[in-house]
């Protein structure tokens, strides 16, 4: 009997906060859904007093180096391919010339590739930028020289991380190159050829 009680009760509970949240003004449910502060409620109009506060967030990442980062410093970079891509990377002639190319622009001075490996939507790497050159820019003039000879469809940004030690940079050194495996591609890091540098 007592335990019939303790579940009607708990019943009655949850369906009287079903109702509350049913039951939510639109104006409520509106400032919710526009990210508003809640500034509390006006008890003579019945409505609650907020203020629209939406959270812009940028549309792009400004992927400037601080004038405080030492020259030389190294990043983990990943660039991904468009979901609309149609062009493998780990294609032996497509990943020839990608890997040539990584190796060009070391040759140039526009980076200096510690690691660069490559899978089949995506690249790892390991790079420097000499102060002289903006790490966005370097990426996507190689983006759209790939574009441009290969028909790879890039995402627009990347990812990037400043490796902070030699902890750090060994840890993602070894990252990179179990990605493959991760990836069910090959047994060993070792086994995989699309990689440039030994890091």
């Amino acid at each position: 009997m007592a335990v019939e009680r303790d579940l009607r009760a708990r019943l009655l509970v949850r369906r009287r906060r079903k109702r509350a949240r049913r039951s939510r003004s639109t104006e409520t449910q509106r400032a919710w859904k526009s990210h508003s502060t809640f500034f509390g409620w006006n008890p003579t109009s019945g409505r609650v007093k907020t203020l629209s506060m939406k959270k812009s967030y940028p549309t792009r990442l400004f992927h400037k180096m601080p004038s405080w980062v030492e020259e030389g410093s190294t990043f983990h970079i990943r660039i991904r391919c468009d979901a609309t891509n149609t062009v493998v990377l780990s294609q032996t002639h497509v990943a020839e010339e990608l890997l040539a190319s990584v190796d060009f622009y070391t040759g140039s001075g526009r980076w200096f590739a510690h690691l660069f490996l490559l899978m089949p939507d995506h690249a790892h790497a390991l790079l420097s930028f000499p102060r002289g050159e903006v790490m966005a820019r370097v990426i996507a003039d190689w983006k759209r020289y790939q574009s441009n000879q290969l028909g790879i469809q890039w995402q627009d940004n990347f990812f990037d991380h400043r490796i902070r030690n030699t902890a750090e940079y060994l840890e993602k050194a070894a990252y990179i190159r179990h990605n493959p495996v991760a990836e069910g591609l090959c047994e060993t890091p070792e086994e995989w050829p699309w990689i440039l540098g030994g890091a």
